[in-house]
């Protein structure tokens, strides 16, 4: 299902500082981290949770639509919508940084933080669709669509003082891809309308959650298993 996980790492380094001391503070070995966490992730994702786990919202859409001589009026409902598959993936925009914030007690929290784009390249979903014409019976069909890109901003925070780590992870881009319809099964002149008023971008709600539902709990646990960098002064990364 998947083929690869490229790394197309454009590293910066970003100090984010409540005092003074943290402008010389680094991460050690942070992109190394990153990629390794990451394809943690994506193994587990894959071997272990299952990409067809990766849900949609259902959508429901009101028509009323003139084609040719056709006029398709009533509902549609595209419900049981799961993810097929991921042609490939990448990795990019890979950031580091170390926070410092000053206490109630005065006293001084180090955090430390790295975060990147997870992109995902080709990714078809699947749908039911539930078609109600008015004055006509249930119709029932099928439906991939293919989204060209969907970008997940993943984010790992460690407070070093409490020893507590902090995982976000957050859709950032969705793309359609130019002149891209869903395919129906079978199709027919109702599928026709349908793959005109399908909108795509409905899609965005449905892989928030997978952010929410999969790929923070998995990397909140990985992290218990693969050290975070530590902060270092003046280092050479």
């Amino acid at each position: 299902m998947l083929k690869t996980l490229w790394v197309l790492a454009s590293f910066a380094v970003i100090c984010i500082s409540g005092q003074r001391a943290a402008s010389n503070a680094d991460l050690e070995d942070a992109e190394d981290y990153f990629i390794k966490i990451m394809n943690a992730m994506v193994t587990e994702l894959e071997e272990n949770y299952g990409w067809w786990n990766l849900k949609l919202l259902d959508v429901s859409q009101t028509l009323n639509e003139h084609m040719y001589n056709w006029h398709v009026a009533g509902r549609v409902n595209y419900t049981n919508g799961f993810v097929v598959s991921i042609e490939e993936m990448e990795l990019l925009n890979i950031r580091k940084g170390v926070q410092t914030t000053v206490t109630t007690s005065n006293t001084t929290e180090w955090t430390g933080l790295v975060w990147g784009d997870l992109k995902l390249l080709n990714v078809k979903v699947g749908l039911d669709v539930i078609v109600q014409l008015d004055g006509q019976p249930v119709q029932y069909y099928t439906g991939t669509y293919t989204h060209s890109e969907i970008t997940i901003t993943c984010t790992i925070r460690k407070n070093f003082s409490l020893n507590e780590y902090n995982v976000v992870a957050q859709v950032t881009n969705m793309r359609t891809g130019t002149g891209v319809r869903m395919i129906y099964m079978p199709a027919n002149h109702v599928t026709e309308v349908l793959s005109r008023r399908y909108v795509p971008s409905n899609n965005w709600d449905g892989a928030t959650t997978w952010c929410r539902g999969a790929i923070q709990p998995i990397l909140l646990a990985l992290t218990e298993k693969i050290p975070f960098p530590n902060v270092c002064f003046a280092c050479s990364n």
